[in-house]
C-alpha cells in the first residue's frame, strides 16, 4: 500500500506541475457554454442548456480550491421519466415509497 500512495504522490505532482490555474466567473457564460460543448459530444442530445447548467451548478457546488469532492455528486435516473424534468437538488433526497393510500404523500423535517 505504501508504494501505491508513493505512486500517487509522485503523480500528483506531476500533474499540479502540467496544470493552469482557471478563474471561474459563475455570472459569465462561458463555462456553461463549454459545460454544453463537451455534454452535447458525447452523453446529451436533448435540453443541452439545461443539462449544462445543472453539471456546472453540481461542480461548483461541491469544489473549492483547496479540496474537490466530486464523489458527492449523484446522478439519479427514474424510469418513464424525461430529460426535460430533469432537476439539480441542493442537500439530500430521500426515497420513500408510498404502499397504501392512508399513507402520508409528503415527508418533511426529516
Amino acid at each position: 500500500m505504501e508504494s501505491y500512495e508513493q505512486t500517487s504522490r509522485i503523480g500528483i505532482l506531476h500533474l499540479d506541475k502540467k496544470s493552469d490555474s482557471v478563474l471561474v466567473d459563475i455570472k459569465n457564460n462561458e463555462p456553461n457554454s463549454d459545460c454544453k460543448t463537451m455534454l452535447g459530444s458525447k452523453v446529451i442530445n436533448s435540453c443541452p442548456q439545461q443539462m449544462a447548467k445543472i453539471a456546472l451548478n453540481a461542480v461548483l457546488r461541491v469544489a473549492n480550491m483547496q479540496n474537490r469532492h466530486f464523489e458527492l455528486i449523484k446522478v439519479e435516473g427514474k424510469v418513464g421519466r424525461r430529460l426535460e424534468n430533469t432537476e439539480s437538488i441542493k442537500g439530500m433526497t430521500v426515497s420513500k415509497n408510498f404502499s397504501l393510500l392512508t399513507n402520508a404523500k409528503t415527508s418533511s423535517r426529516c
